[in-house]
């Protein structure tokens, strides 16, 4: 991953909220995939937005020292709003993080793709890079939308391969029945949007031994 200051602020709020995560070690992959959830979540605002109040404020000047990791914002009225905003996101994706995400050391059935997944995953030469990109983009921001903002990029490919393995393989791939399939992926993400508990199931690094769960045990645990 790139090293940006958005991707550092976004570490330094993540270890406010939970200071024993390691980010640079057997937790980086969760910085990962927070720092593209937001990345999503901001284009989602620039494309949604009426007006620029909506979107991300830019024209910031920051210096970063690649060695050391740290960096100096300039101190302006946009910086400002920007940090406010990243401090505000970051809360909001990690509540959601504990409700969605679950951690095991377990080989369970998550772990291997359904029938439908694998299907989908071969069906998938039937569409151009440009219409599956489109496609995801489009279930992306739907989950957005309904309150999804966590693991966006990992729940669209799911839903696109599982939705897509519903398809006969002797199906003709018309654009009429590409968008039909788009309209049925993007209907499947709102349902998983009223879900309760976990979406992803996440086995840890097995030479990373500091395993720990950040989730909210109140949620029942159902298995999309």
């Amino acid at each position: 991953m790139s090293v940006t200051w958005i991707s550092l602020l976004i570490m330094d709020e993540l270890k406010k909220i939970e200071p024993s995560l390691d980010l640079q070690r057997g937790d980086q992959r969760l910085l990962q995939i927070c720092c593209a959830d937001f990345s999503n979540y901001s284009n989602y605002l620039e494309e949604t937005s009426v007006d620029s109040e909506g979107s991300m404020p830019s024209g910031v000047v920051v210096e970063i020292n690649l060695t050391t990791g740290n960096y100096c914002i300039e101190e302006n009225e946009e910086t400002k709003k920007i940090v406010e905003f990243v401090q505000m996101w970051v809360k909001g994706w990690w509540k959601k993080y504990m409700k969605r995400v679950k951690i095991t050391i377990m080989n369970v059935p998550p772990f291997k793709p359904s029938k439908n997944r694998q299907k989908g995953t071969v069906m998938m030469s039937k569409f151009s890079e440009k219409e599956i990109n489109d496609i995801k983009k489009a279930i992306v921001q739907t989950l957005i939308k309904s309150g999804e903002i966590c693991c966006t990029d990992i729940l669209a490919d799911s839903l696109f391969k599982g939705v897509l393995g519903r398809y006969s393989e002797k199906v003709e791939w018309t654009q009429e029945k590409k968008l039909n399939f788009m309209a049925s992926a993007i209907r499947e993400a709102k349902r998983m949007s009223h879900t309760n508990g976990p979406l992803v199931f996440i086995k840890p690094d097995k030479k990373y031994y500091e395993l720990r769960e950040f989730r909210d045990d109140n949620n029942a645990a159902n298995i999309i």
